[in-house]
């Protein structure tokens, strides 16, 4: 490897893509050595043209397979941009209104709700996570016990749940909003979910590497083994099928992904065959409404954003089983870039290569250079206002804290760090530390409404948004809290032929500094004597609820039972 990135020309010429293919190349291996990654396959295209198709690495560490293009390996998430494809081909058919109530196609579909508001959940909303639906159904990721009626009792679960957010009211991950959409399709169609998008839609696009069961992957396509890091040393994850196959049991290859790219860039043509209109195809990539509060924005089935607040991007990433992918195209300027590597090391540095090479390409291309868009100018502000902002917020898995030095200094404890948060509006402000460079970190703050307390976003380079809620101080829950303490033991909520473990481990569920944690992975609220809002991570929003008479916890596919 070598030791400095490849010289940069001063000026590229267009159309000539080594550059590019060189600069690909030494981010790969140093990706690779930084993280111990098996693997990384790297694909950059340009409309029809392939510039670059390629995998490094090993596939399998322990039977010294090399990854080729050809290896096949689980697209996680990715699979959502498919589901949302085929209900797209739906919607040009005339078959599905993207405005109609779900239950117009599911009438016996239900969840409960915490909320006064009665919006109806629409194709519309699940498309674009703005559904409110939790991330999850109430079914384990093992349970196939329903065997082809698995999507139809995945989403029947969902009478045991709640929504974590009124519908429409702000972008909520979830993962069952896709499994309802494959319930849909499979209503629509002559064909159970796996078995029909297999036939008529991937085979049709020419992906004939993919599939969303791995037994219908061919025995010679080598499924590429996930692994996870520990002190240095790799560790192979066992591969299994997950029930949610809409939302994130796509399996797939570079080459096919590739292929699928310039399906998409085609205007969704094979051949002599319109898949899809191009002008459906085109609605897929516009992005809709969204509130100031929401945290990413959304095309329909495409997470969409600006590459340098710039160039329109459309893009997609997946995990699972220790492998991590992403898609992300520029519709606009058809190029694109697929990244697919057999590690959970590689979901850090992903999105920020790929969009380093959707940079350098659109260079390449079109010459045109995005620009840095980091800069800032501070805001004084009214001192007063800044009270207003202070307290514990929870922000993924931990707790941060905003307080005032003196009277006009606002600053945020974080990552054990004390760093200055610098205004840019009256709201909005960059995290700055005098040391270390935190890169361009920003914080806005949103005051309470009916709905919700105050809440903060923080925005990462401005790719990523996190949704991070105030904490109540210990004394407004402290009374509640003591309802729940003690120790608990975690089971499936339904029993499974696949379950063969006696629990799913234990936990405690304890106050600590004054905020209410079970085991290290919730953060909890409770709100009255028998429920629970989850304020931490994916689950943000979501409802646990207690039993007293068998004192249990439930939440999705999990029982937690206190321990006597």
């Amino acid at each position: 490897m070598r030791p400095y990135p490849p010289i940069k020309p001063k000026t590229i010429s267009l159309d000539d893509y080594s550059y590019a293919i060189d600069y690909a190349e030494y981010k790969v291996k140093e990706i690779m050595k930084k993280n111990d990654l098996p693997s990384i396959s790297v694909a950059l295209i340009d409309d029809q043209d392939i510039i670059m198709q390629k995998s490094y690495g090993y596939a399998n560490l322990e039977e010294n397979i090399l990854a080729t293009p050809e290896t096949v390996y689980r697209m996680g998430s990715v699979a959502k941009v498919f589901t949302a494809l085929e209900i797209m081909r739906l919607y040009n058919e005339g078959l599905v209104d993207l405005d109609a109530p779900i239950t117009d196609y599911i009438p016996d579909f239900s969840i409960k709700s915490r909320f006064q508001d009665n919006t109806s959940i629409t194709i519309r909303s699940l498309l674009t996570h703005r559904s409110g639906l939790p991330r999850n159904g109430n079914l384990p990721y093992w349970y196939f016990d329903s065997g082809s009626n698995i999507l139809r009792d995945l989403v029947g679960s969902l009478k045991n749940s709640y929504l974590a957010f009124p519908t429409g009211y702000r972008f909520k991950y979830s993962n069952v909003a896709y499994n309802i959409l494959g319930r849909i399709i499979e209503l629509l169609r002559p064909n159970v979910f796996p078995f029909y998008m297999r036939d008529e839609l991937l085979r049709e696009i020419g992906m004939n590497q993919s599939s969303f069961l791995a037994q219908d992957v061919s025995p010679s396509d080598d499924i590429a083994v996930g692994y996870y890091n520990e002190k240095g040393e790799n560790h192979p994850i066992e591969l299994s099928d997950i029930i949610s196959l809409a939302s994130g049991n796509l399996y797939s290859s570079l080459q096919d992904m590739a292929e699928f790219v310039q399906f998409v860039f085609r205007g969704g043509k094979t051949g002599s065959t319109q898949i899809i209109a191009n002008e459906t195809l085109q609605m897929m990539f516009e992005e809709h409404p969204s509130t100031p509060w929401d945290t990413q924005t959304m095309g329909l089935g495409w997470f969409t954003g600006k590459l340098k607040n710039s160039e329109k991007i459309v893009y997609h990433g997946g995990d699972g089983d220790g492998a991590h992918s992403l898609v992300a195209l520029l519709p606009e300027r058809k190029l694109g870039v697929v990244l697919i590597g057999n590690s959970v090391e590689f979901g850090e540095p992903i999105n920020f290569f790929g969009w380093e090479m959707l940079e350098i390409i659109l260079e390449t291309k079109y010459g045109i250079t995005l620009q840095d868009d980091s800069s800032y100018t501070p805001k004084s502000i009214d001192p007063s206002l800044l009270a207003n902002y202070t307290g514990k917020y929870v922000i993924e898995n931990d707790v941060i804290e905003v307080y005032l030095k003196g009277t006009g200094k606002l600053k945020v404890k974080a990552l054990g760090l004390d760093m200055n948060l610098i205004p840019i509006t009256n709201s909005k402000f960059r995290i700055k530390h005098w040391l270390f460079d935190v890169g361009r970190f920003d914080v806005e703050f949103f005051s309470g409404n009916e709905i919700e307390e105050k809440f903060l976003i923080a925005t990462i380079e401005n790719i990523s948004g996190i949704y991070a809620p105030i904490y109540p101080k210990e004394t407004e829950i402290s009374s509640l809290a003591q309802n729940f303490l003690g120790e608990y033991d975690s089971y499936p909520s339904n029993s499974s032929i696949y379950f063969t473990g006696d629990t799913l481990g234990r936990y405690e569920l304890k106050m600590e500094n004054g905020v209410l944690k079970l085991g290290s992975n919730f953060i909890l609220k409770p709100i009255s004597e028998t429920e629970i809002i989850i304020l931490s991570g994916a689950f943000v929003g979501e409802t646990m609820t207690y039993d007293e008479t068998t004192k249990s916890i439930y939440w999705s596919s999990y029982v937690y039972t206190l321990v006597d």
